[in-house]
This record gives structure tokens, sequence and C-alpha cells, in this order.
């Protein structure tokens, strides 16, 4: 069993949800302000592979066959400030493709798109983040204010 917790302040061992999302341990909130100082990680990303045309396919037909039963929203969750103040690095490159691909394939599909990767146009600033990838609760709900 779980205690009660709460999002921002985390539990003492990190809990996996049922649905795959993470409660952060008290430990890794409080030291992950302190990872974020360049925003620089390895995202092992190759200059140049931005996405895969056959993945873009396949996602393309699940998208089709999941909106004969459910309304199908895109969801771009942004990046801490600090990783796109590197805009020479590929991580920023490459999420500045794929957000143009997803509203492409949006727009297509007529699906509606919340968010961006980009902090700047969601409202989120840098202590709205867990870690360079992972925004909190007050970043979160900044999202239904970007809809495309």
């Amino acid at each position: 069993m779980v205690p009660e917790f709460n999002y921002d302040v985390g539990v003492e061992d990190q809990v996996k949800l049922s649905d795959g999302s993470l409660i952060y341990s008290n430990e890794y909130i409080n030291n992950s302000e302190l990872n974020i100082v360049t925003g620089m990680h390895d995202y092992k990303i190759k200059e140049g592979s931005w996405f895969d045309d056959h993945s873009v396919r396949i996602f393309t037909s699940l998208v089709n066959y999941l909106k004969s039963n459910f309304k199908i929203i895109f969801v771009m969750t942004p990046y801490h400030p600090a990783v796109w103040k590197h805009e020479d690095q590929p991580v920023v490159k490459a999420m500045e493709i794929v957000e143009k691909k997803v509203h492409e394939i949006a727009k297509k599909l007529n699906v509606q798109v919340l968010g961006s990767y980009n902090p700047g146009k969601v409202g989120c600033v840098a202590d709205q983040f867990y870690d360079a990838m992972h925004p909190k609760d007050e970043c979160l709900t900044l999202l239904e204010n970007v809809v495309y």
C-alpha cells in the first residue's frame, strides 16, 4: 500500500503507479534542481535521424484505428528551459523538427494538439520541472492553454 502523497514532495522511495507514471522520491525531487546546471544530457540523438517514416506510418494507422472508439489528443510536454538555451545541441533541433511533424500528423488526422516541447510556448519556468525532461504539475496545468 502506498501512503497518501504529494507529487511535489514525493515519498521516501520512488513508486511506479498502475498507469506507468512515477511518484519521485523526496531525495530525487530535492536534488533534481541541483542536476539541471547546464541542460546538457546524453539524449542519444543522431544528427539527421529525427524520426522514422515507417514508424510515422504505423503511428498514423494506430491513431486512425483508435479514433473509431476514442477521442485522441496529442500532448507534448515541455523540456526544462536550460535545455533550450543550448540551441546548437541536437536535442533542441530534434524537438523543433518532431514538434512540426506532430502538428502535420495532427492536421492530417484532425487531432487536437496540447502543449509544446518548448517551455516558452507553454509558459513554464525553470522551477516547474523535476529535471531536464519532467515538468511538475504547475507546468502541466499550463498545457491546456496551448491548444492547436
